[in-house]
């Protein structure tokens, strides 16, 4: 099934709901062949302009929110995706006031990353992921962990070492 829109510009009704979905105001309104033919926050979509007003969606599962890490390297992992949107043109990541690294993504928006931490008492590290889409909308996200590899400071502090070795998390 068709709707047509114009003279010219025939869709689907499955293009016709992605336009939908996301917020675009007068989907007919330009007709394009490339980006570069559309104007700002907007990308070339089936021959349409498309507005992308979105910014791209983080999310971190490594390490969790109050981690206590006590290992040489922590795992930054997670997803980011722009759907619908115009596309991910580029992830970094930092930890502490580092600076901003390239960041790969898998075919499915997965990142992975052992990320080294020095040997410190019991210091709160920030660890930051920052996706730009394709027209320029850029989204943040963090997650504070906590590094102990001295004499494990947590024991001193709370009187108990119940964390989980193997993820880092505390228990107690």
């Amino acid at each position: 099934m068709t709707i047509e829109m114009s003279a010219r510009v025939v869709l689907p009704v499955t293009q016709l709901a992605l336009l939908a979905v996301c917020s675009c105001s007068q989907p007919s309104a330009s007709e394009c062949m490339n980006n570069s033919e559309c104007p700002a926050q907007s990308f070339c979509h089936h021959e349409l302009c498309v507005n992308d007003d979105e910014a791209p969606h983080i999310t971190i599962t490594a390490p969790t929110q109050s981690a206590l890490v006590s290992t040489s390297s922590v795992l930054l992992s997670g997803s980011v995706e722009d759907v619908p949107g115009s596309g991910i043109a580029s992830v970094e990541y930092r930890v502490g006031d580092g600076a901003m690294a390239p960041l790969t993504l898998s075919s499915e928006g997965g990142f992975s990353v052992e990320v080294p931490v020095p040997e410190v008492d019991y210091v709160p590290r920030t660890a930051t992921v920052r996706a730009t889409d394709a027209v320029g909308n850029e989204a943040t996200s963090s997650v504070t962990f906590f590094v102990d590899r001295v004499d494990h400071l947590w024991t001193r502090q709370f009187g108990t070492d119940a964390y989980d070795e193997a993820t880092g998390v505390a228990t107690d």
